[in-house]
């Protein structure tokens, strides 16, 4: 086992990883183009909503204005994704390990167990790399089939169609690497003696949940935004 003076620069020096690779992963996607199209299309969507809601309803000048709008938004669109995928998206994985870490520690305190937070970090920010995993998983397919809609997900079992957006979002959530993640995360400390299983499950579910929410949360204000719609395309 490494001494416990080097986890610190250990954690720091995973997460600078993982951080990097993120960054590396989402590039990649813009300069593809897919994140782009994805963008252009929701956009697209809401302006064509904006048409077919008006029509017979609203003269064609407002019409025409409404859709200008519409492709007017592209821009604030684009930068709320630049910032998820290059701000956000880098440091989930030090919010998350920090936060379950912290979490884990404290019960073991509260319980009079070796609270051990210098390793349970070290232990966290490694199994951050299944979120990274994923990612990469689903940028290689998306290069590998050349389409954006591609899912690693339970999203993948929905026929095509068009779904409620809080149905396909939450579906979303229930991604292998992201349970391989959280599942590492629990037996890690369970390992460490510094909860029983049920406790680390209760700890790791709650993050999962609260993780999920917010996801789910902001996946649909954006969706909604952009295709002036709760539905997904």
């Amino acid at each position: 086992m490494p001494h416990a003076a080097d986890e610190p620069a250990r954690f720091g020096a995973v997460l600078l990883l993982w951080a990097a690779l993120t960054v590396a992963l989402n590039g990649g996607l813009w300069l593809a183009g897919f994140r782009g199209a994805a963008l252009s299309a929701a956009v697209d969507q809401g302006a064509a909503r904006v048409e077919s809601l008006g029509a017979g309803e609203m003269g064609d000048d407002l019409i025409r204005k409404a859709i200008r709008t519409q492709n007017e938004t592209r821009p604030f669109w684009t930068v709320l994704a630049l910032l998820a995928d290059f701000l956000v998206a880098p440091a989930a994985p030090a919010v998350r390990a920090v936060a379950v870490a912290t979490a884990f520690s404290a019960v073991a305190a509260l319980r009079g167990r070796t609270a051990g937070y210098d390793r349970a970090l070290a232990d966290c920010a490694v199994a951050q790399g299944f979120w990274v995993l994923g990612l990469a998983v689903q940028v290689g397919l998306m290069a590998a089939l050349k389409r954006e809609d591609v899912e690693t997900s339970a999203a993948l079992f929905l026929d095509p169609g068009t779904y409620p957006a809080a149905l396909a979002l939450s579906l979303r959530q229930l991604d292998p690497f992201v349970l391989a993640g959280w599942s590492v995360l629990a037996l890690g400390a369970v390992r460490r003696r510094q909860v029983g299983l049920p406790g680390a499950v209760a700890v790791v579910g709650a993050f999962a949940a609260t993780e999920a929410v917010i996801r789910i949360a902001s996946g649909l204000l954006m969706g909604a935004g952009m295709r002036l719609s709760a539905l997904p395309g």
